[in-house]
């Protein structure tokens, strides 16, 4: 396991209204959630999107608590993984 430095912002493309499904997205800095032990943190070397992250862009399924950063399918290393992992 590595020990980095996990940062305190991330960095990203933010959609911050339902147009960011259509491409209006910015780079930008967000806090991350407050880590718990049943986390794992991954630096992420490389990412894609699908239909679902454009429907969550969008407040396809509801309300969507912007500004949002989507992308669930990625590739990176495991910098810190909690004790009930």
């Amino acid at each position: 396991m590595s020990t980095e430095q996990v940062p305190e912002k991330f960095s990203g493309w933010l959609g911050h209204e339902p147009e960011a499904a259509k491409g209006k997205m910015v780079w930008g800095e967000f806090e991350p959630k407050t880590w718990e032990e049943t986390d794992v943190d991954i630096k992420i070397s490389h990412c894609g999107i699908c239909g679902s992250d454009i429907h969550m862009l969008s407040s396809g399924w509801g309300p969507t608590p912007y500004p949002c950063c989507v992308g669930h399918e990625i590739v990176g290393k495991a910098v810190r993984v909690g004790k009930e992992v």
